[in-house]
């Protein structure tokens, strides 16, 4: 009796095995077919633009690895000066920029308004404007743009003694340039000040040479950047008592002269029918102002600059800020 319970017993459980071990295949198969499904962008790839500037490079590396990890996607990085960026970010060759300047690229915006899309905020409360160390405003009593007029002041700042204040100024492909010349114009500061188009890799250095050596210099200045994280409270911008600004909605100007910097996602049109998942996900992403000037700060004085660094410390970012995250990816749909 107990042999042949045994015996009749057998077969069962080789059956239960066999059913057993068919279930762990389907189920491993089942896995990898959900698996496939949360990663809708594995084989795709998706170009996010670079404008070439340091604070771009916040949203990027932070998208790109949300976009890899959480999507599957194959990341690419396109580095393009900003009118070329917004043109192919229109014509698709570029699926999103994660740091549209808001008010400098309202003309873009308009030109292309029918074939992007906004989809997210990062931050409103960008300042830029004219900065000077803070010993010099107190040593030398310069705090608004109406001081600039007084004849020591000018000669103050004439770093090449040619008679008129050097004013270390805006990229020249960048809008802020004419910006600034038709604010020196308006005021007639433009007989007193020559603005010098430069990087904005030679600003920082300039900087950093003036604050070390503590020469007195002037230049056009703006959060999020690095200074603000290094130097916090030994700038100063300069008040603009006049208020005009070439390119600003009436109301909007600040203080300083320039109306708050926003900074925002956008994304080609067709990506919210052909990325759905990642339009998603852009349209929760917001980085706060300070975390950009931080990863700014971590590029210039960090060393941050190689795209495995960049990717690494995005990482550790999205690690650090774990809970903002997820708020991201759950919102997305992807938690």
């Amino acid at each position: 009796m107990h042999r042949v319970t045994d015996r009749r017993r057998f077969p069962v459980m080789v059956s239960l095995a066999l059913v057993v071990a068919v279930g762990l295949v389907f189920a491993a198969a089942s896995g990898g077919v959900a698996q496939s499904s949360r990663l809708p962008g594995k084989g795709k790839t998706f170009v996010l633009g670079y404008g070439m500037w340091t604070a771009d490079n916040t949203g990027i590396y932070i998208t790109k690895a949300l976009l890899e990890d959480h999507l599957g996607y194959r990341v690419e990085v396109a580095e393009l000066a900003i009118p070329a960026l917004w043109a192919a970010l229109a014509d698709g060759q570029v699926h999103a920029f994660t740091n549209g300047w808001f008010p400098n690229h309202d003309y873009l915006l308009e030109a292309y308004r029918d074939r992007v899309d906004i989809v997210s905020t990062n931050f409103d409360d960008s300042t830029t404007g004219l900065i000077v160390p803070t010993w010099v405003a107190e040593e030398y009593g310069v705090r608004s743009w109406e001081d600039l007029f007084r004849p020591e002041i000018v000669r103050l700042f004439d770093q090449d003694r040619d008679g008129k204040g050097d004013l270390l100024g805006c990229d020249v492909a960048w809008t802020c340039y004419e910006h600034v010349e038709a604010k020196l114009k308006k005021y007639g500061l433009d007989k007193l000040y020559v603005q010098h188009p430069i990087s904005e890799q030679m600003v920082n250095f300039q900087v950093q040479q003036a604050m070390r050596n503590r020469e007195p210099l002037l230049w056009v200045g703006w959060t999020p950047g690095w200074l603000f994280a290094v130097y916090k409270d030994e700038l100063t911008f300069l008040v603009d008592p006049w208020g005009y600004h070439p390119a600003a909605k009436e109301g909007t100007v600040k203080a300083y002269g320039w109306a708050g910097g926003t900074s925002v996602i956008v994304v080609n049109a067709r990506v919210r029918n052909e990325h759905p998942e990642a339009y998603r996900l852009l349209s929760q992403i917001s980085i706060p102002l300070d975390d950009h000037n931080e990863w700014i700060h971590a590029q210039v004085q960090g060393g941050v600059t190689s795209r495995r660094a960049l990717e690494r410390y995005a990482r550790q970012w999205i690690e650090s800020n774990r809970e903002l995250v997820d708020r991201w990816l759950e919102a997305a749909g992807l938690l």
